[in-house]
């Protein structure tokens, strides 16, 4: 597995999911999906928005509390942890030195048993990623000609220590289920923060001896929470989703929302009344549109050159009295700005990048997006690339589906004059854009002659040509050949 320059390592590796055969995915800072239509690009990449989801979600780490009186956790005898447990509390409360928030061996061990198949979690993650695909029966997301199983497994970690690893299984019969794989070589924290945010405990904080067994296993279940949570690496940050329909869902985000009030506030009359549903994406997408906050990031600066270079004016957002958006694009030396559903298609396509890095994402955090060169002149994906290298060099990963030769060849100039000495850039276009081969990821998918399906494999930079391996030359070629033949066959 390649590594990045922070050297975190994550990964996702899927089989027999959707129209996927198989891949095998290292994530980068910046990763790229490339190959025809409807082989499973967008799948790998919700289904990676999921595990985010998941992982980042606090209320989506209860699922050891809830399930505390029946197995792992019920039958997990407290004759030898109860004191262990109220001594390291007490540690922790005290912050007493850096490796406070250290488990005990004994309580280590118990942890990882329960790591290894964390039952109560598959629930909860079978949620995120269904309602993140839009499949109420995660059932769907088995290959169509096969029985089953589909699986699902990520791992995280660093380039220079063990990854832990979870898969997450899916059968036509019986529940799914999720196990995992915690090197022991891991040290297990729990940072004394997290600690201090558990109800259970801070109900009790004043005295560590009124704690009753009920209260002990509440933290066992706490602390195999929270352990979960530390051992999914850069899946336990938070992602946001672009979809490729984001334009159309800028210039009628109102009339959507209208839409489902409408039907909504109808329900009661009507009693066969079925409402408008949204994959998860979408609905997310949509959301956050409408609860856009205020406040900006720290690429604020970023997008500042974004409109300049790419969008030639800003994009502007306003909130009515009741807190409702609306978005205009101001372009550079206008007095009054547009709707817009009125702006080139251009700056509709990229406004929601603008937007989300101006107001929504931070720092480690991926953005996913999907088609990004989307009515875009060649000349714009240029720019485009160089941009985005930039946003993922200060600190933001992205993950980019695409479809553009034009977009993968910029995007191969910034890897390429990353080797170049900064002092002989100056003269190259986008001398401020580069990033190392190592952090940038070029994954195809691809049609399988002999096995329905798709399947995923990465593919390097050439760089004596300059070119990803993509496999648009062969369409080139026969554009070519058809030209050749008809030409000779011509009356002319």
């Amino acid at each position: 597995m390649a590594g990045s320059t922070n050297k975190d390592i994550a990964g996702i590796e899927v089989a027999d999911v959707g129209p996927i055969v198989e891949a095998n995915v290292d994530l980068r800072p910046i990763t790229v999906f490339v190959g025809p239509s409807n082989t499973g690009k967008s799948y790998l990449a919700m289904l990676i928005y999921a595990l985010h989801r998941f992982a980042s979600d606090s209320l989506y780490f209860h699922g050891f509390r809830f399930a505390h009186r029946r197995k792992p956790l019920g039958d997990i005898p407290l004759d030898g942890l109860s004191s262990v447990l109220r001594s390291w509390l007490e540690d922790v409360w005290l912050a007493k030195g850096r490796d406070a928030g250290r488990l005990p061996a004994e309580v280590s061990a118990v942890v990882r048993s329960v790591l290894a198949e964390p039952g109560p979690l598959a629930d909860a993650l079978g949620e995120r990623i269904g309602s993140s695909l839009g499949f109420p029966d995660l059932k769907r997301l088995i290959r169509h000609d096969m029985q089953g199983p589909a699986t699902v497994a990520w791992h995280a970690g660093t380039a220079d220590a063990p990854v832990s690893r979870y898969e997450y299984t899916i059968t036509r019969r019986g529940r799914p289920k999720l196990t995992g794989a915690v090197p022991d070589e891991i040290d297990l924290r729990i940072p004394p923060r997290r600690i201090g945010r558990s109800p259970w405990l801070l109900r009790r904080r004043a005295g560590a001896e009124d704690l009753r067994e009920s209260d002990l296993r509440l933290l066992l279940a706490d602390i195999a929470d929270m352990a979960f949570h530390s051992t999914t690496g850069q899946f336990n940050q938070r992602a946001h989703y672009l979809p490729a329909d984001r334009t159309g869902i800028m210039h009628a985000h109102s009339v959507v929302v209208r839409s489902l009030i409408g039907q909504a506030s109808h329900a009661g009359i009507r009693r066969q009344v079925e409402l408008p549903m949204l994959s998860g994406v979408l609905a997310d997408f949509l959301e956050k549109l409408i609860d856009l906050p205020e406040a900006r990031s720290r690429y604020g600066k970023i997008v500042e050159v974004m409109e300049s270079d790419l969008l030639g004016g800003s994009v502007e957002s306003t909130k009515s009295d009741a807190g409702y958006p609306s978005f205009s694009y101001l372009p550079s030396g206008w007095t009054n700005g547009l709707p817009l559903m009125n702006a080139s298609s251009m700056v509709s396509e990229l406004a929601p990048v603008a937007l989300y890095l101006r107001h929504v994402v931070r720092s480690g955090e991926l953005l996913i997006i999907e088609e990004p060169e989307s009515h875009l002149h060649p000349a714009m994906q240029v720019l485009l690339a160089q941009f985005l290298a930039r946003v993922a060099k200060s600190g933001l990963r992205l993950l980019v589906t695409t479809h553009s030769e034009t977009f993968l060849e910029a995007l191969s100039n910034v890897i390429v004059l990353d080797s170049v000495p900064v002092a002989e850039r100056t003269e190259i276009s986008g001398n401020d854009s580069t990033m190392p081969q190592e952090d940038v990821g070029v994954w195809l998918f691809h049609h399988n002659a002999d096995t329905p399906g798709s399947r995923v494999k990465e593919i390097k930079l050439n760089m004596e040509s300059g070119t990803f391996p993509t496999q648009f030359e062969v369409v080139n070629k026969a554009l070519y050949d058809d030209w050749a033949m008809a030409l000779e066959r011509s009356n002319g």
